[in-house]
C-alpha cells in the first residue's frame, strides 16, 4: 500500500459558502490491483470537512457505486471526533426524517440519488458530547477556555493518556497553530437543539445505511457519557453495531494502528451492508 497526496479545491455547494481547499491522501488509487470493486473509506477528520469533498471523490476518483448483492463497493464515512458532527447531521436531515429541525439545502438534497447509489454505512469512532447535545462531563471542563487557548488545552488534555512511545508521532503530526481562530469546544450553547438534532438522526437511522459506534476502552468519560447515549439509541435497530476497541483511547490509529484496522473490519462485517 502507497500513498498517493493530492489537493483540490472544491466547488461551493451551498450559495454563500466559501470555497474549500484540501489535501487529501489516497492509500489505493483507483485502477490499483486487488479485487474489485473496493469498498472506499474516507476518513471525516476534527471539524475539517466539506460535503463537496464525496462528490468530488465519487466523480474523479474512480469510486465504484454499492455492489447491494456482494456487499462491495460503496463508501464509508468515517468520522473521528468531532469529525462525527457532520455525519450525524447528514442522518438527521435525510428523507426519512419527519419535519427535521434543519432540513437539507435544495443543492445538497439533489445528491440524495448519489448517496443511495454509494454511501454504504456511517462510522463513527470516539464522538464528543458536543455531537449529540451532553454536557460537558468533569473531565471535560478544563476545555471550557476562549477559543484562542483551545488548541493548547487540547493537546494537554490529550496526550495525558497517550504513550511515551507514540508521543513522537502525535507530535509531528500535531499542528494546533492552524485550528481556526473562531475555534471553541462547546460549538453550539444551544444544547437541547443539538440534541434534538442528534434524536433525528439516531431514532431510527437512516433505513439504507449501516451505522456504527467504535470506542477506545480508554476513551474520556466525556467521550464514554456520548457513546452510552447513542448505544441506547441503536439497540435493537438494524444494521447497528458498537465496537470497543481494547487498551485504545482517543488516538487509536497512531497507537493501536492493528486493533483499530480490525475493529473498522470487524464492525462492517457486523452491519452487513
Amino acid at each position: 500500500m502507497s500513498f498517493t497526496s493530492a489537493t483540490v479545491r472544491l466547488p461551493v455547494l451551498v450559495p454563500g459558502d466559501e470555497p474549500a481547499e484540501f489535501r487529501y491522501f489516497d492509500s489505493q488509487p483507483a485502477g490499483a490491483p486487488g479485487p474489485a470493486p473496493k469498498t472506499t473509506i474516507i476518513g471525516v477528520h476534527g471539524v475539517c470537512f466539506d460535503s463537496a469533498f464525496m462528490k468530488y471523490a465519487i466523480e474523479k476518483l474512480g469510486i465504484e457505486p454499492t455492489d447491494k448483492k456482494t456487499k462491495t463497493g460503496g463508501i464509508l464515512l468515517l468520522g473521528w471526533s468531532k469529525g462525527c458532527i457532520p455525519p450525524i447531521a447528514l442522518m438527521s436531515s435525510m428523507p426519512h426524517v419527519q419535519n427535521p429541525l434543519f432540513p437539507m439545502p435544495s443543492e445538497v438534497s439533489s445528491l440524495q440519488p448519489m448517496l443511495e447509489s454509494y454511501l454504504r454505512a456511517i462510522l463513527l469512532y470516539e464522538p464528543p458530547g458536543t455531537a449529540a447535545g451532553r454536557a460537558p462531563t468533569k473531565d471535560a471542563e478544563e476545555l471550557a477556555v476562549d477559543a484562542a487557548e483551545v488548541p493548547g488545552v487540547f493537546y494537554k488534555w490529550v496526550v495525558k493518556k497517550i504513550s511515551p512511545d507514540s508521543l513522537p508521532a502525535l507530535n509531528r503530526a500535531w499542528h494546533g497553530e492552524h485550528a481556526a481562530h473562531e475555534f471553541s469546544w462547546l460549538l453550539a450553547p444551544d444544547r437541547p437543539a443539538i440534541e434534538q438534532v442528534a434524536y433525528q438522526a439516531f431514532a431510527p437511522v437512516p433505513p439504507s445505511l449501516g451505522v456504527g459506534l467504535m470506542l477506545g476502552s480508554e476513551a474520556s468519560d466525556y467521550c464514554k457519557d456520548v457513546g452510552d447515549w447513542i448505544q441506547a439509541r441503536l439497540a435493537h435497530q438494524a444494521h447497528t453495531a458498537a465496537e470497543l476497541i481494547p487498551g485504545a483511547g482517543h488516538f487509536a490509529m497512531l497507537t493501536h494502528p492493528d486493533a483499530f484496522t480490525k475493529s473498522v473490519l470487524d464492525i462492517v462485517q457486523k452491519l452487513d451492508v
